[in-house]
């Protein structure tokens, strides 16, 4: 250890690295900035590479092509699996006719969206419900849509197309294909299903939306339904034959209901369009 210490005593300041300046070799034509210096080490001179402002800058460029790179290819996934249909893909907030009726629902449906994180966090879901032609299912595709294009992988489909689709995979593939499709439905970061309670209501079907709702509640994953139904009518179609609202439970108890009011929009659409069937027909 005494050898060491002498060692160490005798050693320059420039073979201990104190006041060791370094020489700058070659500098960036761009920035100016050094790009290549010799430094001593120990006594011993060691060139070395440095970084300038421009590598730096092209390096982030770079980096940030990659990630949208890699944002894109996974939105362009997310969109491909989502299992929504045409009608759903083309529902986009910008598409939206706003009106006195529909503001509030739209804005609010924008803000969830921008609080993504937040809602993903906290598990905040919705149940959109009221009578038809209210733009529930349009607002829940908006939001779908919006997600999708955030990177977030979400499953989008009708009750009746979740239930025959199950249905699909486990005629063409067993109880595998059943097993990894019902998976990606429970798995999906947001899971919007529209128009529940217009399925035929059987033990198979009752026992897989249960299923699908106790998956969701357990792994803490937000999820949007919609309905037609008035809340007292669809704890009804979700009690099962021995009089028990286990779905039902669940469902109210990570979604909140939100009501949706106003005109029937559809109707207006059909009124405004006033095609004359028997238009250019002789008597």
């Amino acid at each position: 250890m005494e050898q060491i210490g002498q060692i160490m005593k005798m050693t320059t300041p420039v073979q201990s690295g104190v006041d060791n300046k370094p020489n700058v070799l070659e500098r960036c034509n761009v920035c100016g900035e050094p790009v290549k210096l010799e430094l001593n080490f120990l006594g011993i001179p060691k060139k070395v590479c440095c970084p300038c402002a421009c590598e730096k800058a092209k390096r982030e460029k770079e980096e940030q092509e990659r990630r949208m790179k890699e944002l894109e290819c996974e939105r362009s996934r997310n969109k491909k699996y989502s299992l929504m249909d045409e009608k759903a893909r083309s529902a986009t907030f910008e598409r939206l006719t706003v009106t006195e009726d529909n503001k509030k629902y739209i804005l609010a449906a924008k803000q969830y969206c921008e609080q993504w994180e937040m809602n993903k966090r906290e598990n905040n879901g919705l149940l959109f419900y009221g009578k038809t032609g209210r733009g529930k299912t349009t607002l829940a595709c908006c939001i779908a849509n919006r997600l999708l294009d955030m990177g977030v992988a979400v499953k989008a489909m009708s009750i009746n197309d979740m239930i025959q689709r199950i249905k699909d995979s486990f005629d063409n593939y067993g109880n595998d294909g059943e097993t990894e499709l019902k998976g990606e439905i429970k798995r999906a970061e947001m899971l919007i299903l529209d128009d529940l309670g217009a399925e035929r209501k059987t033990d198979w079907s009752a026992a897989l939306v249960y299923e699908i709702i106790d998956a969701r509640y357990r792994s803490c994953k937000p999820t949007i339904i919609t309905t037609n139904l008035t809340i007292s009518a669809l704890r009804e179609h979700l009690t099962d034959s021995a009089g028990v609202a286990r779905a039902y439970d669940r469902l109210i108890e990570i979604l909140s209901p939100v009501e949706f009011k106003g005109d029937n929009f559809r109707q207006r659409i059909s009124e405004k369009k006033n095609y004359d069937f028997f238009k250019g027909v002789g008597t």
